[in-house]
């Protein structure tokens, strides 16, 4: 639950230039050990005071799941950190701050941005079923290095707001290809004896200078290959400019190159029959 959970934290975080997530096993042992305590008086009460004698400088989310449709693990996971993310439609980008000050979206805003630190050094995240009731609740734990007021973190540390379709660093697109690592791994992690990949950024800045060179032509060839001989290529072409934004283009060619997995016999290591 706690990896479940950090990945989709993580795939938010990214959209907003905030690093990985790290997770803190004994802070997650702690939380939960405090979460299995309280099953007998469960609120949103109860689970404000969940934590408090970790540290100082953390804070929590709260999510209430009903349990009555399913328990699903990445279900509910998914559900948590789409509800916390909420906050961003609330968030002010220029500022830091809210965009509306009511109690609704103070709420929203302080789940998005304690999901959204750049700077926190620790996360866990806890998920119980009161014995009895159909009721989820799941709570994520974030630590941060400088002090908290009032579980909100303000001109400190600031969202970046969705970087968009270009985000250039050393000649070339940083924010898409971490985005595409990250969902080429996502799908590699699907299949077992899997070897994540890494991002190097010499071959990045080839790809890069080739593709804005007035010469590409949609196709590269064995000399535009150069040192890099022994690599090969996916190309994926997209028409409908409607679709054009940073993370659906990421996710469009990723999962389009993963796609022929149904022409491939994976047992066999070799194309299906009448595919080539």
């Amino acid at each position: 639950m706690n990896d479940e959970l950090r990945k989709l934290h993580n795939a938010k975080r990214l959209l907003h230039e905030s690093p990985p997530l790290v997770f803190d096993v004994d802070l997650a042992k702690k939380l939960q050990a405090q979460l299995n305590s309280k099953s007998a008086t469960f609120s949103e009460t109860t689970l404000l005071s969940v934590g408090t004698a970790f540290t100082a400088n953390c804070a929590k989310n709260i999510y209430k799941h009903d349990g009555s449709v399913t328990k699903d693990i990445k279900t509910v996971s998914k559900k948590a950190t789409d509800d916390w993310y909420l906050g961003n439609k609330v968030y002010d980008y220029k500022t830091g701050d809210m965009a509306a000050f009511d109690a609704k979206s103070r709420k929203l805003y302080e789940n998005f941005t304690r999901m959204m630190w750049k700077s926190s050094t620790k996360v866990a995240f806890g998920m119980v079923n009161p014995p009895g009731s159909d009721t989820v609740w799941v709570v994520g734990y974030y630590c941060y290095d400088q002090p908290v007021v009032s579980g909100v973190l303000r001109s400190i540390d600031t969202v970046r707001k969705n970087v968009g379709r270009y985000c250039f660093t050393n000649g070339y697109n940083d924010c898409y290809n971490q985005r595409a690592l990250a969902r080429h791994n996502e799908r590699r992690e699907a299949h077992a004896g899997y070897i994540p990949l890494a991002l190097d950024t010499d071959i990045a800045k080839a790809i890069q200078t080739l593709l804005t060179s007035t010469g590409f032509t949609g196709t590269i060839s064995s000399q535009d290959r150069g040192k890099y001989s022994n690599c090969g290529e996916n190309i994926f072409v997209l028409t409908d400019q409607t679709k054009l934004s940073q993370v659906s283009l990421t996710n469009l060619a990723s999962d389009f190159w993963y796609g022929g997995m149904k022409y491939w016999d994976i047992a066999a290591g070799v194309a299906k029959a009448g595919n080539k």
